[in-house]
């Protein structure tokens, strides 16, 4: 049994669609080979000794090194960050030390909350209202303040003289109100959060369904769509005017996810109690499908809690990330995929595109240029990766991943 199969309830708690691992194609003939993600250059350090004989035997097709820590290279402005940052750097890859770290980083990320705009009644004045009732002032940065920053991936320091009960809306991302780090706001009593007004989502995390960029009246899969934040946020995009098929084999996450779009007012959304590997492109159902979200199971290694950092484990996730890709091609009408990961690995990430662009069946798709407002873009590993859009640590968010493959005009 391989170390994935032993680690099964942290696998499916990230959603691993297991039961296409024997059966998922292989990566394309004359794919570069994989090998661990690295900090920028000028941080990096010196390459690390190729792993053993066993993990390469998980992954004959790969080059399997060790992995980097999550934090590896950064080296942000903002002093509390780079000192979390710093810590999960140096202490070694456990579960202690990661738990320390997660903790680190809880109290110094901003906290984020969306506007959901499907809620009834909802207006930006009434949620000011709200919140000033609750005891929150909002906080408005000076043009100043702005221009110091609009090129940048990162918001304007709130400052100290503010006070712990304070917000303000987002740089880049409108719909985002921006919060102090848990345990400096009491943001857990908001009413708002309750009643379905504001939704808590990581700022990242918004990002491939703002790239996927549905129209009113599409027809969108959302192929790995529990517990449901992305999911509402494409119907808030779409105004529920379409269908939003969302699809999870889990069923006790899909009943949290439609709890959830019932309280967020999603009403466009139809759950599906299915494995999106075993969907048929050529189903009537889905014949007027124009866009698909992909959001499948990765190391979670942008992310804090328990990542997943062994090479062989990786490089299994890599090959059912580029299965999954490759399922959303054949859908005969799909115009627009939008891929994502909250990993930093190269080999989920760039790797995996690269793989799919030089595949028979990535042959009808190029890269779009997704969110260009974003600055930090992809590593280039390859001609057209810039492309892509990355966020880490240093943005005051979590490290994530966002690729936007587009249909070639005929």
């Amino acid at each position: 049994m391989s170390k994935v199969a032993k680690r099964g309830k942290a696998v499916r708690r990230l959603g691993l669609l297991r039961a296409t691992r024997r059966s998922r194609p292989s990566p394309a003939a004359g794919a570069r080979p994989v090998v661990g993600d690295a900090p920028p250059v000028q941080d990096r350090q010196a390459v690390q000794a190729t792993q053993g004989a066993s993990a390469a035997q998980s992954a004959p097709s790969q080059v399997a090194r060790p992995l980097p820590d999550v934090a590896a290279g950064l080296a942000t402005p903002l002093a509390p960050i780079s000192k979390a940052a710093a810590s999960m750097e140096m202490v070694p890859i456990g579960k202690d030390a990661r738990v320390e770290a997660r903790d680190a980083m809880k109290r110094v990320l901003p906290r984020y909350a969306r506007i959901n705009r499907l809620h009834p009644g909802m207006t930006w004045g009434s949620i000011q209202r709200s919140l000033q009732q609750m005891g929150f002032t909002l906080w408005r940065p000076s043009i100043k303040e702005k221009r110091a920053v609009v090129t940048q991936t990162v918001n304007p320091e709130l400052p100290k003289s503010a006070g712990g009960q304070v917000y303000f809306r987002d740089i880049h991302l409108d719909d985002f109100l921006v919060f102090r780090p848990m345990g400096e706001s009491c943001t857990s009593k908001i009413e708002l959060l309750n009643q379905g007004t504001l939704v808590f989502q990581q700022k990242a995390s918004a990002l491939p369904a703002l790239a996927l960029a549905p129209p009113r009246g599409s027809t969108v899969i959302d192929a790995c769509a529990a517990p449901g934040s992305k999911t509402s946020q494409l119907a808030s995009l779409m105004q529920n005017d379409g269908i939003i098929y969302a699809f999870d084999r889990d069923r006790r996450r899909l009943d949290t996810l439609a709890q959830l779009m019932r309280q967020r007012g999603a009403s466009c959304v139809e759950p599906r109690n299915s494995d999106f590997l075993h969907i048929s492109p050529s189903d009537r159902l889905y014949a007027n499908v124009t866009h698909i979200l992909l959001d499948p199971s990765c190391s979670s290694s942008g992310m804090t809690k328990d990542p997943i950092t062994d090479p062989a484990e990786v490089a299994e996730l890599a090959a059912n990330q580029r299965a999954i890709i490759w399922h959303a091609m054949r859908f005969p009408e799909v115009q627009r995929i939008a891929y994502s990961t909250c990993s930093v690995y190269e080999e989920e990430n760039e790797r995996v595109v690269e793989s799919v662009l030089a595949s028979p069946e990535g042959a009808g798709f190029q890269l779009a240029d997704c969110l260009p407002f974003w600055a930090r873009r992809g590593r280039s590993l390859f001609p057209g990766a810039e492309r892509c859009v990355r966020t880490s640590l240093e943005d005051q968010t979590i490290g994530f991943f966002v690729a936007l493959f587009e249909r070639k005009p005929l």
